[in-house]
């Protein structure tokens, strides 16, 4: 971080993923997501993401143990990524948590493609209940030109460059693992105390659709096809890639135990 001028709250929290190429981040899980050029310079923004939620994970076991030195120390960690999350990922220009790399003037810039990429802070609890970007963040979820569609949300927006380019695996197609995530963050900040009365509202409001409108897809294309799909196309909303997928999207199941509306 030093080394580009990087100011942030903490000088530890901030991560790149290893082992990438050009056109792929294998490591991520989302494969050929449109990424910029590798260099030492980049800051993953899922990534962080990730290891926020895992501290958070390592934080409630060390409670439930009793470990309070080590539940504390998660806690700093956490405190220290969501400042860090702010403070080098936000881009105002784009209303989006971003990656970050360097300019031919090795100046920082933002890599934003948003998507379920940029879409991580939130989908993890890990934006403050009070923060002004809630409001940015689910206006981004609900136009239809970026990211939603009657079946579910996109992986990548429509108005990006890459949407459905070159392999077209997570360029744009919808995957109910990250639909999953998505709700449960819309009901976690629909209803819990202390956010803005606007963004609780909408983001209630963007649960009840989105819950529904995944499950009538899944159910429809299972009623034609007898299949569960790996993925759904974002246009048509047909199952498509592997069928007999029962993995991830098995989790329409749970998304209908889920409550209809946000109390």
């Amino acid at each position: 971080m030093d080394e580009f001028d990087r100011k942030a709250f903490s000088d530890k929290e901030a991560y790149r993923w290893k082992g990438r190429s050009v056109t792929h981040c294998l490591p991520s899980g989302l494969d050929d997501y449109p990424r910029c050029e590798p260099d030492v310079s980049e800051l993953n923004v899922d990534l962080i993401s990730w290891i926020g939620v895992m501290t958070k994970s390592m934080k409630q076991i060390a409670f439930l143990l009793e470990e309070h030195a080590d539940s504390q120390e998660y806690s700093s960690i956490l405190y220290n990524i969501t400042r860090n999350i702010d403070d080098l990922h936000w881009s105002e220009k784009h209303k989006s948590y971003c990656d970050v790399s360097v300019d031919d003037d090795d100046e920082t810039e933002f890599v934003c493609h948003i998507g379920y990429v940029t879409l991580m802070p939130f989908i993890h609890g890990l934006i403050p209940v009070d923060s002004p970007h809630l409001l940015d963040i689910l206006k981004t979820i609900r136009d239809p030109e970026q990211l939603w569609t009657p079946y579910g949300i996109r992986s990548l927006s429509k108005a990006d460059t890459n949407f459905h380019t070159e392999e077209d695996y997570w360029r744009g197609h919808i995957w109910i693992n990250i639909n999953y995530l998505i709700l449960e963050s819309l009901f976690r900040y629909g209803s819990e105390n202390g956010v803005d009365p606007e963004v609780k509202a909408l983001a209630a409001k963007t649960y009840k659709e989105l819950r529904v409108n995944i499950v009538n897809n899944i159910y429809n294309n299972y009623a034609k096809t007898g299949f569960l799909w790996e993925q759904y196309n974002e246009g048509t909303g047909v199952g498509q890639r592997t069928r007999h997928f029962a993995g991830w999207t098995s989790l329409v199941v749970l998304i209908m135990k889920m409550p209809e509306t946000v109390s």
